[in-house]
């Protein structure tokens, strides 16, 4: 039996990383691509999947298959 890999033990940067990078520190997209040992393309890359990730989660949520509650209230 495989396990999968531990995401602690990825040897890549994470997007999250990405995003404290360039928008919480407020480094450069250049500083934070060199900071990360990465090109500007793949920073740019995980600062969209990591932006988006939310947004993409959320409809596969099983709370986003409940009714709203305020459409219920007025019922």
């Amino acid at each position: 039996q495989r396990l999968a890999p531990d995401p602690l033990f990825d040897p890549t940067p994470t997007p999250r990383l990405a995003v404290v990078l360039r928008d919480i520190q407020g480094l450069s997209t250049e500083e934070s691509a060199e900071a990360l040992d990465i090109s500007i393309a793949s920073l740019k890359s995980r600062l969209h999947r990591a932006r988006i990730l939310p947004e993409a989660l959320e409809s596969y949520s099983a709370l986003s298959l409940l009714p709203d509650p305020e459409t219920l209230a007025d019922s």
